[in-house]
């Protein structure tokens, strides 16, 4: 649309007014690559999440949600937020955390029978969530922590 505007503006024989278009011209150039920018940065979240989303370890229900950052500790209270977990990162809801990918590797998991509690990040900037869902059974527990063992190198830590 953006682009057709800009052409209209470049055939000063359709426009009655007798301005100068090359600023509106250029304007409009400049706000087409911010918008093509800013939607490969989406799409590029978008394959992460479709990754996450493919590859698999856990999909479950969360209830709260910890996140610690930079020192600061922010909980999220949720009424059943569906995550995915898999060796690439976590999608919760529309929202992609990704680790070993791009840097970011993940340092330690931690698991429960009803929480999972991930350590990520660079050399400088480790971060962690902790996701609270129901109550897994030990049998599933085993094949989730074989799962991460296997697919990430990082064998988790089982809390009862």
């Amino acid at each position: 649309m953006i682009l057709l505007f800009s052409l209209v503006l470049l055939t000063k024989d359709f426009v009655i007014c007798r301005i100068d278009m090359r600023p509106l011209f250029a304007l409009s150039v400049l706000i087409s690559g911010l918008l093509a920018a800013l939607s490969l940065q989406e799409y590029k979240i978008y394959k992460v999440a479709e990754l996450i989303v493919e590859n698999r370890i856990m999909h479950i229900k969360a209830t709260e949600i910890e996140q610690q950052a930079y020192g600061i500790c922010s909980f999220l209270c949720t009424e059943d937020l569906e995550f995915f977990i898999s060796c690439f990162g976590i999608l919760l809801g529309s929202k992609v955390i990704k680790f070993n990918l791009g840097g970011i590797d993940l340092k330690e998991v931690k698991i429960g029978s009803d929480f999972i509690s991930f350590v990520y990040g660079t050399g400088k900037e480790i971060q962690s969530i902790k996701l609270l869902h129901g109550i897994i059974g030990e049998q599933e527990l085993k094949l989730i922590t074989e799962r991460f063992r296997y697919e990430t190198g990082i064998i988790p830590r089982i809390h009862q």
